[in-house]
């Protein structure tokens, strides 16, 4: 029983991370791609700790809405929260390039 259980929670994360098949031959590009997946759900499980409880019910309610009593008072699955960031991403895209760009420091004046 243990046994299918790993394997139900390995099926579970490559669906969920988009792993059902990656066709990457070499060795570098299947680390790139193994680092990304896994910044991703450090992402995700960092946003499941308590200082952002009120982050995730926000995005949870907004993005990811459940009803019944039940469903409101369960913990989190990861699948709802990155549904409801998938959700918010598409709904106002974050703008990366901006990220890239060099910060505008307000010109000081010295009046002498």
């Amino acid at each position: 029983m243990r046994r299918w259980q790993i394997e139900l929670t390995w099926r579970f994360n490559k669906s969920e991370l988009a792993f059902q098949s990656p066709r990457l031959w070499r060795r570098p590009e299947r680390e790139k791609l193994l680092a990304l997946a896994t910044l991703a759900y450090a992402f995700l499980l960092h946003r499941l700790s308590p200082p952002y409880e009120p982050l995730r019910r926000w995005l949870l309610r907004h993005f990811c809405h459940r009803t019944g009593w039940h469903l409101r008072h369960v913990r989190a699955p990861l699948y709802r929260l990155r549904s409801a960031l998938s959700r918010l991403w598409q709904r106002y895209p974050p703008c990366f390039a901006a990220l890239g760009r060099p910060r505008r420091t307000p010109a000081s004046v010295t009046i002498t």
